[in-house]
């Protein structure tokens, strides 16, 4: 009675192990990769990337940025919905959003306490105005926190669409308290029209650059292929990860700094700095591949 109790309970915890790692559909389990590839680690981002002119360059000569359907801006803010415990800065806050010796600078205030403030900007407003793309590199020179109690990203997200919409974070980072670059990709789907039954969490990936790469400038990019999302620490690849056919549509790219109320390790003020963000399509001969 007891081997036989307790081998169900081997079979139901092997049981359960084997669907985390699936996706269920309307009554059947689909596996996709939950795991990254990481053979091509270390991999020079190849010159013809970057060769032509950036489709997006933004250096902060100047800042140009506008709340939601603002005319003739480069970014937008708030736009997105809450991320952390504090209220978004408007785009005119100038303590939280602002240029400083030919950087962006992006700063919280008062964090977890009433009053806090948050930050969030994007390239591209809820009703498709601004810069997005579909194939091609995008990369990001940036500074980030090294502040307790702090979340940063660079990430993209996509318009939703009949089907969903898709995320990619280019790197999550949390501060001196995690030495590591996170990325990961999702799918949020529309749960009227598309096959899944819930969030896609396709994998989540754990890199660790062997530097301390907060409070220093450093290069983060992800390159979207038809089939593929290969990311880059400094021009090096760190991983890739097969990307849904849900998932080939334009995405346009986030900058956020805000406080997570789940870190245990104490709050403090948190700067991200930018000094440059740019974006190549990928050619024709890429995209139809």
């Amino acid at each position: 009675m007891g081997m036989s109790f307790m081998l169900q309970k081997l079979l139901a915890l092997a049981a359960l192990l084997t669907l985390s790692q699936s996706l269920v559909l309307a009554g059947t389990v689909t596996t996709y990769p939950s795991t990254w590839d990481v053979s091509h680690a270390g991999t020079p981002l190849a010159g013809s990337v970057r060769a032509a002119k950036p489709a997006f360059d933004e250096q902060f000569q100047t800042l140009s940025i506008g709340a939601e359907q603002a005319k003739d801006v480069t970014w937008y803010a708030p736009i997105h919905y809450k991320l952390g415990v504090g209220k978004l800065a408007d785009p005119t806050d100038r303590q939280s959003i602002a240029l400083d010796n030919n950087a962006l600078q992006l700063q919280t205030r008062n964090p977890n306490e009433p009053g806090g403030v948050d930050v969030n900007i994007q390239t591209m407003d809820k009703h498709g105005n601004g810069f997005a793309m579909q194939n091609g590199y995008f990369e990001v020179n940036a500074s980030l926190p090294v502040a307790h109690g702090s979340h940063c990203g660079i990430w993209l997200l996509s318009q939703p669409g009949e089907q969903g919409h898709g995320e990619i974070d280019i790197v999550e980072a949390y501060g001196m308290t995690d030495r590591h670059i996170h990325s990961s990709l999702h799918w949020w789907p529309n749960l009227k029209a598309s096959r899944f039954a819930g969030h896609v969490f396709i994998g989540r990936g754990f890199f660790d650059p062997g530097v301390v790469f907060q409070g220093s400038f450093h290069d983060y990019g992800a390159q979207l292929t038809p089939t593929e999302v290969i990311f880059y620490f400094d021009q090096k690849e760190t991983r890739r990860a097969a990307r849904l056919p849900e998932q080939t549509v334009p995405f346009y790219l986030l900058l956020s700094v805000f406080t997570d109320g789940k870190r245990k390790d104490g709050y403090e003020p948190a700067t991200m700095r930018v000094a440059r963000v740019r974006a190549w399509t990928a050619p024709v001969s890429t995209e139809s591949k």
